[in-house]
């Protein structure tokens, strides 16, 4: 859940608390909670019988009672989907903070790597280059490149359909696409600065978008 939403509903005194799982962990592995502990921005702390561990290239592996042991065949035998141990990998990037909290960064997927041989979660950029108040949504990409590139869209609020891309492009508000991605940000700093490669005028929709409402970052 976005902090500022879930800021949002605590001026009404209305509580939320994230958790994060998978159908195949049967419903929730962790839990914020306001008796065992609630951080914000986080998914919270293993529940009873679940342990989480983060894999070297930041995929989150849990085990537990409830993890399910492997996938139905047609002929009634299982596929395990468990390594030796009894670990699932769940195909998730996070981390797991000194006390114990673990924090979503992207799906395995979904990550980035360049011709330099860094990984890179598109997500973390693409949500700091949306904290600029001009920009809707983002788009970055940089597979087997050097450098990252992004597409903005414009939020329709802040920049009026009717006033073209290109004066967004004055080079007094490039400096801006350049520092939003550093701004304070310690996941971010340690990666290059995207290029803006387009605007577009207005948000995305149909077929840039997947059923989920985000860009699609691969169209075949």
């Amino acid at each position: 859940m976005p902090i500022d939403v879930v800021r949002f509903w605590a001026g009404f005194g209305i509580v939320i608390m994230d958790a994060w799982g998978l159908t195949e962990t049967t419903g929730v592995a962790t839990s914020n909670s306001p008796k065992a502990g609630f951080r914000l921005g986080s998914v919270g702390r293993p529940v009873e019988s679940v342990d989480i561990r983060v894999a070297e290239d930041g995929e989150i592996l849990v085990r537990g009672s409830s993890v399910f042991s492997g996938y139905l065949r047609p002929d009634g035998s299982v596929r395990s989907a468990l390594d030796d141990d009894g670990w699932l990998a769940t195909g998730d990037i996070g981390r797991i903070d000194r006390d114990g909290y673990l924090w979503l960064t992207d799906r395995k997927k979904e990550m980035i790597i360049t011709s330099t041989g860094k990984n890179v979660s598109p997500a973390l950029v693409e949500n700091a280059l949306k904290e600029h108040p001009l920009i809707g949504q983002a788009l970055v990409h940089g597979d087997n490149h050097s450098y990252l590139v992004a597409l903005l869209v414009l939020d329709p609020e802040a920049a009026p359909p009717g006033r073209p891309p290109t004066a967004y492009r004055h080079k007094g508000v490039r400096p801006h696409w350049r520092n939003t991605p550093r701004s304070g940000r310690r996941s971010t700093a340690r990666w290059p600065p995207p290029t803006p490669g387009s605007t577009a005028p207005s948000r995305s929709s149909g077929t840039n978008c997947s059923p989920r409402s985000g860009a699609r970052r691969r169209v075949n």
